[in-house]
């Protein structure tokens, strides 16, 4: 078997250098190579839809939400015991996935989509709070789904939850920038 973790490292390096050019390639090379390995495919669909929202690539950020759903299609390939937190995993990427496809949709003219997509957002972040004890032991990761979801609240006109789940995410993660300037 070949040892794919240094092409990995090597995407991960082109996408923090910002050269999101080289990444898209880099990552469609991976993916073509190692189709079925899950640390690729989760690793390549976050990039896929991170770069897809900053240069504002509609195609690129569905590409990303496919991976991550042809994945929880598929679960029953994956060793049992990391099983969970490998779906809430890739649920917590792909309610960032819906998340960026609202960002790149017009107020104006697509609030319906937009609002679906923070619907579907909604669904993935729930799906991963109802796991809390387990999302709980990763404080920089449980913090993150804790402070998206209370973001979606808020979106949603429900201040007061949100400002519950804030006061949540403070309270693993005290000085969480974003929970405390909600």
């Amino acid at each position: 078997m070949e040892d794919y973790f240094q092409e990995l490292e090597e995407l991960i390096e082109l996408y923090n250098a910002n050269e999101y050019d080289k990444a898209l390639e880099k990552a469609q090379v991976l993916l073509d190579k190692y189709p079925d390995i899950q640390d690729i495919n989760f690793a390549c669909s976050g990039i896929l839809i991170n770069i897809g929202e900053v240069i504002k690539n509609y195609k690129i950020i569905n590409q990303g939400i496919d991976i991550i759903q042809n994945e929880l299609n598929n679960l029953d390939n994956y060793d049992e015991e990391n099983l969970l937190n490998y779906e809430l995993y890739l649920q917590y990427n792909l309610s960032n996935g819906y998340s960026s496809r609202a960002n790149l949709l017009n107020p104006v003219t697509d609030q319906n989509e937009i609002e679906e997509a923070l619907l579907k957002q909604k669904r993935c972040l729930q799906k991963v709070l109802l796991n809390r004890k387990k999302v709980l032991s990763d404080p920089e990761f449980s913090s993150s789904v804790i402070t998206n979801y209370a973001n979606l609240l808020r979106y949603f006109g429900r201040y007061i939850e949100a400002i519950d789940y804030y006061y949540d995410c403070l309270k693993i993660y005290p000085n969480h920038a974003l929970a405390m300037s909600n």
